[in-house]
């Protein structure tokens, strides 16, 4: 093999092994192709779902530029994000609860957000639980 055949499977194998032993939900210092962006903040930090098989596969995580995706799902698929954002939006209640309470159980300290308007214009501002 081609040193560059040779480096191109290493990290396929690298990867099939990866996702193989971990399943979704579970930290990744590599992003995976079964990680699909959902939101980017241009930074080379990213929403996305987690396709990876196990029980919480579609979740949705964070993924770090500099950390990786090492902090618990943020919801636990699309839809249940959708539905905490408009309940948030409906109420003014913080979203995230799902994720400040299984990052705390892991002894994680996160932040929600709460929506606010000014001028026509919506912000999350954080908010710590």
């Amino acid at each position: 093999m081609s040193s560059e055949d040779s480096q191109r499977e290493q990290t396929r194998k690298r990867t099939e092994l990866e996702t193989e032993a971990e399943p979704a939900g579970t930290t990744s210092g590599i992003f995976l192709g079964e990680f699909v962006p959902i939101a980017a903040d241009g930074m080379g930090d990213y929403l996305l779902v987690d396709e990876r098989p196990g029980p919480e596969s579609g979740c949705v995580r964070e993924w770090d530029v500099d950390e990786g995706s090492r902090l618990p799902s943020l919801w636990p698929s699309l839809d249940a994000m959708l539905t905490d954002i408009a309940h948030s939006l409906d109420t003014g209640e913080p979203a995230l609860h799902w994720h400040a309470d299984a990052a705390r159980a892991k002894f994680f300290l996160v932040s929600v957000y709460v929506p606010e308007v000014h001028d026509a214009r919506l912000s999350w501002q954080r908010s710590r639980t």
